[in-house]
């Protein structure tokens, strides 16, 4: 989406055109609708998605926006139950849009750890800027990415508690100056 929420919209609608039942679709296309503040018309189409992951990912999410908490906490712990081994990327994207920033960055750690490949998008994230502060990356050098991990998504900063280089080569990094992560 980067911020270029028309285009992704008419893209979306093309796909639904397509194909209704395009898992994915529905909740994509609510996402876009949160971001542009139509948080009616998010409901209805995260409520259209047929697949419950989908639905699961997007309930969190509009829920909040709609200032729905109990309900918002109830689909995040639902998303947590049944996909907390494969989809630590869309919890922590969960949590940061809320603006638990704690909770978000121990759920990237989680990610990173399951090489969640939704890691990839984490530079452009508008999901992820409700997280204060906004997580940045550090890189470093190529040969020490994993093969499957976008580049950025792995970095190398001093540490706040002073190990030296060598001790502290392998680690993701955010800026927030708390939070690394060991492969």
């Amino acid at each position: 989406m980067a911020g270029r929420y028309d285009k992704a919209e008419a893209e979306l609608q093309k796909a639904l055109e397509l194909n209704p039942l395009a898992p994915r679709v529905h909740f994509s296309l609510g996402k876009v609708f949160i971001a542009e503040g139509k948080l009616q018309q998010a409901l209805v189409e995260i409520g259209k998605e047929p697949g419950e992951w989908g639905k699961l990912t997007g309930q969190p999410l509009i829920y909040h926006a709609l200032g729905r908490q109990p309900d918002s906490n109830a689909a995040l712990a639902g998303l947590i139950a049944k996909y907390n081994t494969d989809s630590a990327y869309q919890i922590a994207q969960a949590y940061a849009f809320r603006g638990e920033s704690d909770k978000a960055f121990e759920w990237l750690e989680r990610a990173y750890k399951q090489r969640d490949p939704g890691l990839t998008q984490i530079k452009n994230d508008p999901l992820l800027k409700n997280s204060a502060p906004r997580p940045q990356i550090h890189p470093i050098s190529q040969e020490n990415a994993p093969a499957d991990i976008e580049q950025s998504v792995v970095g190398h900063v001093q540490h706040p508690d002073g190990l030296n280089e060598t001790d502290y080569n392998h680690h993701l990094c955010l800026t927030d100056g708390r939070s690394c992560i060991s492969p």
